[in-house]
C-alpha cells in the first residue's frame, strides 16, 4: 500500500491539503482508538500519532492511501470529543471545525463512525451518524477494541450497538489494532462506498 500524511487544516478557512481524492472521514470519541486504526489501515506504525492522553488530534489530519487495484482515498482524522486533556478554547473550537467540515466538505463521501466494543453509543455518536445521514453519506460503524470482549460474544454486541444506534448489522465492522482484526474488511467496503459515490 501506498500512503502518505498530506497536512493539516486547524480552522474551517484553512484549505485543506487534500484536493481531489474522495474523502472518508474516520470519527470518533478521543479514547477510541482513531489513531491506532488509521495506523493499522495505512499498515504503518507511526503515521497518525498514537498518545496515551485523549484528544491529541485538535486539527483535520488528510492522508493519501493506494489499495492495490483499487482508486486512491484519503482518510481524514477528525478531532475527538468527549474527554480531552486540552485547553477549554481549543475544545470549544472543535466543533465548529468537525461540523463545519461534515456539513459542507463536497470531498467527503465516506463516514467511518468509532464506537468502543466497551461502551453504549452516546447522544454525541448518534448526532455525528444523524448529521452524515442528513447529506446521504454512506456510514460504516467501525467497532473498535474487539479484543476486549471474549470472540464468541462480539457478534451480539455488535448487534445491540448496531440496534442503539439504528442501523443494520451489515454497517458494523468489528475492529481490534492488537489481533489486526477487520483490517481488510473496513478497507474493501470504505473503498467500495467511496468509489460507489463517486462513479
Amino acid at each position: 500500500m501506498k500512503s502518505a500524511y498530506l497536512g493539516a487544516a486547524y480552522a474551517p478557512a484553512d484549505p485543506p491539503p487534500n484536493r481531489d481524492l474522495p474523502e472518508i472521514a474516520v470519527i470518533g470519541r478521543s479514547n477510541v482508538g482513531k489513531s491506532s486504526l488509521i495506523n493499522m489501515l495505512l499498515a504503518r506504525h507511526d503515521m497518525a500519532r498514537v498518545s496515551k492522553t485523549p484528544g491529541r488530534t485538535q486539527a483535520l489530519h488528510f492522508y493519501s492511501a493506494e489499495v492495490p487495484k483499487s482508486p486512491p482515498v484519503c482518510l481524514v482524522d477528525l478531532p475527538g470529543y468527549g474527554y480531552a486533556a486540552v485547553p477549554d478554547a481549543i475544545k470549544k473550537a472543535w466543533p465548529r471545525l468537525v461540523y463545519g467540515y461534515l456539513d459542507g466538505r463536497q470531498e467527503l463521501r465516506v463516514g467511518l463512525l468509532l464506537v468502543d466494543i466497551r461502551r453504549d453509543p452516546r447522544e454525541e455518536e448518534k448526532a455525528l451518524l444523524a448529521r452524515l445521514q442528513a447529506r446521504s453519506i454512506p456510514v460504516l460503524i467501525g467497532i473498535t477494541k474487539a479484543d476486549q470482549v471474549a470472540p464468541t460474544k462480539r457478534a451480539s454486541v455488535a448487534q445491540k450497538i448496531a440496534d442503539q444506534l439504528h442501523v443494520s448489522q451489515k454497517q458494523t465492522v468489528l475492529v481490534s489494532t492488537l489481533e489486526n482484526l477487520g483490517r481488510d474488511t473496513l478497507w474493501t467496503r470504505l473503498v467500495a462506498a467511496a468509489t460507489a459515490a463517486t462513479a
